[in-house]
């Protein structure tokens, strides 16, 4: 299985990484002067090296485990310029063979300094110096040609391997970042997921169980004075749970279709069952709303029927749908009274989030002894 598969893995495989790309670089000017690479060294010299990277080596350590942690270790300017003096004078000291060490040392400067400064002293002045003792030590054994090439190849080397160096430093933390995003975004998604299925559950079953409850005692009503209404009124409440079933698995999977038209049969249905005359004006707008706002729309009459029968004491109801200003209005009054379970409740509050999801807006107005429910969505397609 591929390590990085897991982000949690990447995680702890990115300063890994960073280790196994920084130590070889640590490890290759002692190596080079242990083993007389390009000139020949006395013992005394290679014990010098080899003590001298093993110092610079811990430091740089220490440099870039701090960095990819994001902080700042005490006295970094310093153990920085330490470094740096190490790099410089074990290339004047080791020749060539210590050249590799200004790698990492570059790395803790262009760590260190902000900005601009990070790409002119901490990369392009050890650069250029580096060139300068390059160009010294070999003009003693080169020609001009072969020594122009060397210093091109030296530029173009070092460019890379610092940049690589720099870039998995800088990488720990992008990748920790990254988890802790993809985290968030994961937390975010549940949390909108619970919101939707909260709210659906709430709008759907609420008038499901709303109908059921009156036609339960619509049928209590009738069955001593008219046996045969009172069984189909009981029928009806199989019917209904039946239907809400079926809403629960589709509300589940995202897939409840909600038209417009069906609603306001519905909340008809279920407001004449509770004793309430409605009176319904919703003609088809043309051109015809967006699928997004009709969904709102119906929404908002399943809310308001089921608002009605909960919290109000109403006689009459009257639906009606029409177009303003570019925008569709759908307004829902009855003439019940007003309770502050009718106007804070969180059917009212998810109705408002679908409307401005869409680009609209609910108002509520119970004055004049009226309970009215105005719902604004864009009538224009988007």
């Amino acid at each position: 299985m591929n390590a990085f598969a897991n982000p949690s893995s990447a995680v702890r495989w990115a300063p890994r990484l960073m280790l196994a790309i920084h130590l070889p670089m640590l490890a290759q000017a002692p190596i080079l002067v242990v083993t007389d690479g390009i000139r020949e060294h006395s013992s005394p010299a290679k014990t010098t090296a080899v003590v001298l990277a093993l110092f610079t080596t811990v430091l740089h350590l220490r440099h870039i485990r701090a960095a990819a942690r994001c902080e700042r270790p005490a006295l970094m300017p310093l153990t920085a310029a330490v470094q740096l003096a190490a790099a410089y004078a074990g290339f004047w000291w080791f020749g060539p063979d210590w050249g590799s060490a200004q790698g990492p040392a570059m790395v803790s400067a262009m760590l260190l300094l902000p900005g601009v400064w990070r790409w002119t002293l901490g990369f392009g002045a050890p650069l250029a110096a580096g060139l300068v003792l390059y160009a010294y030590f070999g003009s003693r054994e080169f020609g001009a040609r072969v020594m122009a090439l060397e210093l091109v190849y030296y530029l173009v080397i070092m460019t890379v391997f610092v940049c690589a160096l720099y870039g998995a430093v800088r990488l720990v933390p992008l990748v920790k970042e990254l988890y802790r995003t993809r985290a968030a975004l994961a937390r975010a998604a549940a949390a909108r997921e619970r919101l939707r299925l909260s709210r659906d559950l709430h709008d759907l079953l609420g008038h499901s169980l709303s109908a059921i409850a009156l036609k339960g005692d619509l049928a209590l009503r009738l069955l001593p004075a008219d046996p045969g209404a009172a069984a189909r009124e009981a029928a009806g409440i199989g019917e209904v749970a039946r239907t809400a079933l079926l809403d629960l698995d589709e509300v589940t999977r995202d897939e409840h279709p909600t038209v417009l038209s069906n609603e306001v049969a519905a909340a008809a249905e279920l407001l004449a069952a509770a004793g309430v005359e409605t009176l319904s004006d919703v003609p088809d707008l043309d051109p015809p709303l967006a699928a997004d706002a009709e969904v709102v729309l119906a929404w908002a009459v399943r809310e308001g029927a089921v608002n009605l029968v909960r919290h109000a004491r109403a006689t009459t109801c009257s639906i009606e749908l029409r177009r303003e200003a570019g925008r569709a209005v759908l307004e829902i009054v009855n003439d019940g009274a007003a309770s502050p379970a009718a106007v804070g409740g969180t059917g009212l509050a998810g109705l408002a989030a679908r409307a401005a999801a869409v680009g609209g807006r609910t108002v509520v107005d119970t004055g004049h002894g009226l309970f009215r429910l105005r719902v604004e969505v864009p009538a224009e397609r988007g």
